[in-house]
Order: C-alpha cells, then structure tokens, then sequence
C-alpha cells in the first residue's frame, strides 16, 4: 500500500519513511507543550473552561497566545468545557424560533407546536441558566440585588403583561404580542455577549435519563386527566373514551401519575444510595428554609396561573368584555 502510494505521489518509499520519521518541527513541539497547559487548565476547572476562560488563565500564566490557537488546539484534542451561557442561549433561540412560529401559526396544530412545545422546551433552557449565571456573576449582596432585580421585573411583566397584551389583542392583533417577544430575544442575543459564564465547581454530572422519563411521564399524566376531567369526569364517566370497571378514565390516568412519582421518588433515592447523580436530590427538601420557600413558590404560581386562566374566560366569554377591557 504505502509503493502505491509512493508511485501515485511521485515521491520515493524511502523519501517517504525520511518524511514519516523525521523529528518534530519547533512549532509541533510548541504546540505539544501548549495543549498539555491547555489540558492542566481545564483539569483545574473540573473540565468546564471554554477557549475563553483556558486562553484568560493561560494570558494570566505569561503565555501569550491568540484566541485562534487555543480554539484550533482545544478542538483537535476534543477538549471542551461546559457553558451555561450557551445553554442560556440555545434557550433563547428556542423560544424565539417557537414566538416566530406562533405569530406566523396558520393552523391550530402549528400554534400548539410553537407556543406549547417549543416555547416551553426553551423557556425549560432558560430558566435554570438564569439563575446559575447569576450565581456565578455575582456574590453576596450584589447577588442578592440581581435575584430581586430578576423578580421585580418578572412581578413587572405579570401585572403589565396583561394590559400590553389586552391592548394589542383588542387594537391590532394577537400575532403582535408574540412579535413583540421574537424581538426581545433578538436583543438579548445580541447582548449575551456582555454576559460572563458561570463556572460549575465539582465533576461533570451525567444526566439521570430514566428519573426524567419517570417524572416528565407521571406529571404528564396527572395534568391530563385533570385537564380531561371536565369532558370525562373525575369518578363517573361523562363522555370518557373508556370506562374501566365503570370509572371514568380521569381516574385512571391521575393514579397512574402518582404511582410513576412514587417510582420516581424511589429511583431517585437509589440513585443517591448508589452515589450516582439524581435528577433532585431529595434531601434539599429536609431543609425548612428551602421547603417553605418551594411551598409559597407553588402556592403563589398555583393562585396567579389559575387567575389568569379563569378570570379573561370569564371577562370576555361570559361578561362578553374584550381583551382589553
């Protein structure tokens, strides 16, 4: 193999074992030296630097070395780290991809994809990178500031967000609301990049697969025979497309829900038994602050999302007022 080569080259075999088995070049041999530093420093980092971070630590040792280097050599050795604000920003682009498709929805079922799925899975993204980037952006008062900056205007937009949404609803469209949001994210996006990443101490965790299908599966089926249970019914069947042993199929798909919690509580509990990550761990729940805090969260969510589903129903279907009024 190698003579044919040679041949279709044009070069010598022995040129060509020359070539092989020379001695590196100063600049392999530098290249060599700068990945091992590359790889120190993202071991020290518990494997979550980017290019970014590895060339700041490096520029902080006294090795003068370009962004494009790093990156080349970072990517040849398979060398990544871990960003939450790329996952702040995947979120971002999946949110916006969902308002878009919303706003542009010609079908009910294109709207459901849009505005269910999509927007949820990236608001899913957002959310919990939100808040890491701020842990990892800010320490003691000033991150306390930003947490209650995060709030406040989260509280802003809950009691705005109705009377914007009332207006463009009433005045132009309701399309308009969900441009609106496709053009916020665009201006996040553009501003990411003043957003600094938040360092994950510890080792990398593996995602705990069979604890998420368990817990997005049983969820799932509570709420929909919660949401069913006005067509089906909760015990005695109205127009449920099955009745088990007389009942209605409500029931059934609520006891499923919470038999897959408890196997999902228990999965969980083994996992940590195990010392394998779990996708919660439990014992945060043991802490008062944490617990009470967790139950005035739902509370609060429970009370404002069943207002603001119920109440408009009401106000314009019922009253027969519009979005606005």
């Amino acid at each position: 193999k190698v003579a044919t080569m040679c041949r279709v080259l044009g070069v010598s075999t022995s040129g060509y074992y020359a070539w092989r088995d020379r001695a590196p070049s100063a600049h392999a041999l530098a290249d060599a030296a700068l990945t091992e530093r590359i790889r120190a420093v993202h071991a020290d980092s518990h494997h979550t630097y980017g290019m970014p971070r590895v060339r700041a630590e490096l520029i902080d040792q006294g090795v003068i070395v370009s962004r494009k280097r790093v990156a080349r050599l970072m990517r040849s050795h398979s060398i990544r780290g871990i960003s939450r604000r790329r996952g702040f920003t995947i979120g971002l682009v999946i949110y916006g991809v969902g308002s878009l498709m919303t706003a542009l929805a010609p079908t009910v079922a294109v709207l459901t994809l849009g505005w269910s799925i999509l927007e949820g899975l990236g608001a899913a993204l957002v959310m919990p990178a939100l808040v890491a980037l701020i842990a990892g952006n800010y320490e003691g008062k000033e991150r306390n500031v930003a947490y209650a900056v995060i709030g406040g205007v989260a509280g802003a937009g809950i009691a705005i967000g109705p009377i914007l949404g009332g207006w463009a609803t009433t005045e132009l469209s309701w399309r308009v609301v969900f441009i609106g949001e496709v053009v916020l994210v665009l201006i996040i996006l553009a501003m990411t990049r003043l957003i600094g990443d938040a360092v994950r101490p510890g080792d990398k965790p593996r995602l705990d697969f069979v604890g998420t299908i368990l817990s997005a599966s049983a969820l799932g089926l509570i709420v929909l025979g919660v949401l069913q249970s006005s067509s089906w019914g909760w015990i005695k069947p109205k127009d449920s497309p099955i009745t088990p042993l007389g009942f209605s199929l409500t029931l059934y798909l609520i006891v499923a829900g919470v038999l897959l919690l408890w196997g999902f509580v228990s999965w969980q509990r083994h996992r940590e038994a195990t010392g394998r990550d779990p996708l919660v761990h439990l014992g945060l729940l043991k802490v008062l602050p944490l617990r009470a805090g967790l139950i005035g969260l739902f509370s609060q969510n429970i009370i404002l999302m069943g207002v603001f589903f119920t109440v408009p129903l009401y106000l314009q279907l019922v009253l027969g007022l519009d979005a606005l009024e």
